[in-house]
């Protein structure tokens, strides 16, 4: 499942990235062409874009690194807090409801 999601985000961030380096340059290069920029709307609406891809490009890569730092189910780690949980419920005097193999 979080490979999919990631799958789907890298996609993204790539075609944000090919809009950021390709297309946007070349809108920006067309809008000054049209001279003052003081009330060039086309301008302005490219350097808009181009913000608002970076923040995008950022959100996402920040996305990306916090999937891949997922444990995933059944890992080690996912079995250490599964045994410490089991330790504290036996303590409480709680009956355990581990699966088979976790204790």
């Amino acid at each position: 499942m979080s490979a999919d999601i990631k799958e789907k985000l890298q996609l993204q961030l790539d075609q944000l990235e090919s809009e950021l380096r390709v297309h946007l340059p070349k809108e920006i290069k067309r809008a000054l062409e049209f001279g003052d920029l003081r009330e060039n709307s086309e301008y302005r609406a490219a350097l808009d874009r181009q913000n608002v891809v970076k923040a995008r490009i950022v959100e996402l890569r920040q996305r990306i690194s916090e999937i891949s730092s997922i444990d995933i189910p059944g890992s080690r780690a996912t079995r250490l807090v599964m045994v410490q949980r089991w330790f504290y419920m036996r303590r409480e005097g709680r009956r355990s409801n581990l699966p088979p193999g976790y204790a």
